[in-house]
Formats: C-alpha cells, structure tokens, sequence
C-alpha cells in the first residue's frame, strides 16, 4: 500500500486482514524504500484483524520482517488422525529429540529441534510392531536404551538417528500407565501388567533385566486391584525415605487411595490407604484423582 509521504492523523494508512487462528499477536512491518527492506512497526492482539498507521509507532531499523516460516509445523496425519497421547524428551549425549505417540505410532523430532518434523532424514517415525499389544502407553531412557512401553511388552530401541534408530529387543514386561514407570540410578520401577517390576542395564553386556518384586504384595494387587484400571497407576520417588510409591485405584469406586510404598534399600513393602491428596483435580469419567 502507498500512502501519503507524511503520516498523520489525518493522513494515514489503514490495513485490514483476516486474522490467524491461534496467533498470540499480529506482527505489522512497514516498507523502507531507502533500505529496500520491511522493518517492524508494531504488535497487535493475535485476534485483531486491523492496524492504522498514522506515523506515532517508529519502526525498528534492526528487526527486519522473516524470510522463512519458523512456526510449529505438525505432522498432517495429526490433523486427520487426531492429536498425540503423549510425548517424551529422548536424550542422548547431545542428541535431543522429542518422541510423540498414538496408538502405535511414534513420531521423532529433528536433532535439538523439537519444532522440526520435516527435515528429510533426519526428523523420522517409527511404527511399533512385534508385541502382544503394539499401542504405546509409555517412553523412557535406560542408558543408551529408547524405552518403548506399551500394555504387555517393552520395545528397546538403540540408536538415535535416522539411520542407525532401530529395534534391539522386546521382553515380556509392559506398561500400562505413562506415569506408572520412575526411575532411580540405573534401576526403573515400572507398574507392569503383572504388578510391579524392575527394568535395569546389566552394565558389563548389551542386555537388560527385568524382575518381579511384588510377590509380598501379591494377595494385595491381585485379590483387591481391577485389572483395567491399571493404566490409572501412578509411580513416584519418595527420596527422603527411599522408597517408590505406587498409587493404583482400589475396587468399587475406583478412587485410587491405595498407595504401596517398595523400601528399595531393604526391599520391603508398605501398604497405605486413605492417604489425603493435595491440589486435588477430580475426573468424574474415570473418578481417579
């Protein structure tokens, strides 16, 4: 748009467009002919669909108008096929990425850009495959390990690049709640399908364990606990007494006030119940706090 060569409030320049939707401003840039560039004049509310430029904003000689988008740009399938159940921050050495799931797809974001999904060979996904259930519910690191969790089975994969991200195992030890694993040191304590596990590194090979620690708790977990509820399990790590806290819904109203502590340095267990919760936030579909 040309305007007048003095701006005033009587001559003035008014734009008008529609908005972007989801945009926390609008950004205005105004043509400098001598340096043959656009330069920022104003921010505006995202939902504003109007600017006039009278000439009181001053433009910014040093912030020029973007030449490429650097928005967050999703995955098409995630506007077709819905929005992802969860993420997790893959960490290796320097190599950082964001792996997002749904069902039993995965998504992997470009190297120390989890904005980036699209740079060829390098941002990626994966589909998982090979376990009794393949719909992932969970993702965690163990050394040098990408932990893959779904409802029975735990796919271990290495690598961290296009290339070399491949699949090295499945065991038997599953799941079923993404807040039903912690860790402490090299150790993870994973609420399973069969109750509660370990899942460790053996340090001098290129293999992992996993043992069941909950047989004291056996007549607890299995004579009182609903089975599909599980995936409501909550794991926590009380570091002043060193133990891990499991938080499971107990039968009937499936409000989850059972808490089973495990003492990982005498390996002994505690059973809690009607413990108060705070910051409560109460789902009436699921009734779990």
């Amino acid at each position: 748009m040309n305007g007048p060569s003095a701006l005033t409030s009587l001559a003035f320049n008014t734009l008008t467009w529609v908005p972007v939707a989801g945009a926390s401003t609008q950004n205005i840039y105004r043509f400098n002919a001598a340096s043959n560039s656009f330069n920022f004049l104003a921010a505006v509310q995202g939902t504003a669909n109007t600017f006039t430029d009278n000439g009181v904003d001053t433009p910014n000689i040093y912030l020029y108008a973007p030449t490429t988008n650097t928005a967050y740009n999703t995955p098409a399938d995630w506007d077709t096929g819905g929005q992802p159940e969860g993420a997790f921050l893959l960490s290796r050495g320097k190599d950082q990425r964001m792996l997002v799931w749904r069902g039993q797809y995965a998504w992997i974001s470009a190297l120390s850009n989890v904005y980036d999904w699209y740079t060829v060979n390098d941002a990626f996904a994966i589909t998982i495959m090979g376990g009794q259930k393949n719909n992932i519910t969970a993702v965690n690191n163990l050394f040098d390990y990408t932990l893959i969790f779904s409802e029975t089975n735990c796919f271990l994969y290495t690598g961290s690049t296009y290339s070399d991200f491949s699949l090295s195992k499945i065991t038997s030890t599953g799941c079923p709640s993404h807040y039903g694993i912690t860790f402490v040191g090299d150790h993870g304590y994973v609420w399973g399908q069969n109750g509660p596990v370990t899942i460790a590194r053996i340090l001098y090979g290129a293999d992992v364990e996993t043992n069941a620690i909950g047989e004291k708790i056996s007549p607890i977990t299995f004579g009182l606990s609903n089975y599909a509820q599980w995936k409501k399990a909550r794991a926590w790590h009380d570091l002043e007494r060193q133990r891990i806290c499991f938080a499971f819904p107990s039968v009937g109203s499936q409000v989850n006030d059972t808490i089973l502590a495990y003492n990982y340095q005498v390996k002994g267990w505690t059973k809690f119940t009607g413990w108060l919760v705070e910051n409560v936030t109460y789902d009436p579909v699921n009734k779990i706090n």
